[in-house]
């Protein structure tokens, strides 16, 4: 009897080990899914202190900003982005993106360019220009939680990459509701 209720204890205990094995691997499989499932649509602005500028690339840093999301629901991002400086617009930009790595525009400053984005295994929104030269302009969009996000702008070459801006945004008030047309209005 002292055999057998060893070998039971011994089974149990690999038992019990599986099962919290799987259950990590679960969490770790469930959170890039959470990653993806966090929506940007809604209102940001910029929190300028927490932010960072390759100033000798991207001019003065601005003192303020906007990005509204009017649409991310896992088909196309839609978005306008307005950093400001003294109350003047310094930069505007405008985007509607195919998340599948279609063709898709961008207006940046009146400056119409194509470009091609797609959604990361992290849940991140990654919007590629054409390459000019051997460099390429990117953007990485991701939320950091409900109340933050990050948008980065990176230039990469031959020498590596350089994150000439990197802008954090807190979510504003109120947020943007998607309608059942799809079209998303303020609360």
């Amino acid at each position: 009897m002292t055999v057998q209720s060893s070998t039971y204890r011994r089974v149990a205990t690999l038992l019990i080990a599986g099962a919290a094995a799987l259950a990590a691997a679960a969490l770790a499989a469930a959170a890039p899914i959470a990653a993806q499932a966090q929506s940007l649509q809604g209102r940001w602005v910029l929190a300028p202190q927490r932010s960072s500028f390759v100033e000798a690339v991207t001019g003065p840093a601005p003192e303020g900003g906007q990005m509204t999301v009017s649409r991310d629901d896992g088909e196309r991002l839609t978005y306008t982005l307005i950093e400001t400086r003294d109350g003047d617009v310094v930069a505007r930009a405008a985007y509607d993106v195919s998340l599948h790595g279609g063709p898709s525009q961008s207006d940046v400053g009146g400056d119409v360019r194509n470009v091609v984005a797609s959604r990361a295994s992290d849940g991140s929104t990654i919007i590629e220009a054409p390459a000019v030269s051997a460099w390429r302009a990117s953007i990485r969009i991701r939320a950091v939680s409900a109340k933050e996000a990050v948008i980065e702008h990176v230039v990469s070459g031959p020498t590596g990459d350089l994150v000439v801006e990197r802008l954090v945004m807190e979510r504003a008030a109120p947020p943007l509701v998607a309608s059942a047309s799809g079209s998303a209005a303020l609360r």
